[in-house]
């Protein structure tokens, strides 16, 4: 049986007080920057065409999760 296991990075929240969060939506990379209960998406494409302004505004992005685990091989039987 193969069990998947979903990562759930730490909320983080930094010097101007946003929790950012990259996500994955409808085929686009989401920056998500929540504080006090207001989320604001910039898509990633925006963010990175204007990347001194969204950072100056909501602070840099975190560092991206670790990668997974590489699957253990099988064992041979003998």
């Amino acid at each position: 049986m193969i069990e998947e296991v979903k990562f759930t990075p730490p909320v983080i929240v930094n010097d101007q007080g946003y929790d950012l969060s990259v996500h994955y939506n409808n085929g686009k990379n989401m920056v998500y920057a929540k504080k006090k209960g207001v989320t604001e998406k910039i898509s990633m494409e925006k963010w990175n065409a204007n990347r001194s302004f969204y950072e100056k505004k909501y602070g840099e992005l975190p560092p991206p999760p670790p990668p997974p685990a590489p699957p253990k091989a099988p064992k041979a039987e003998e």
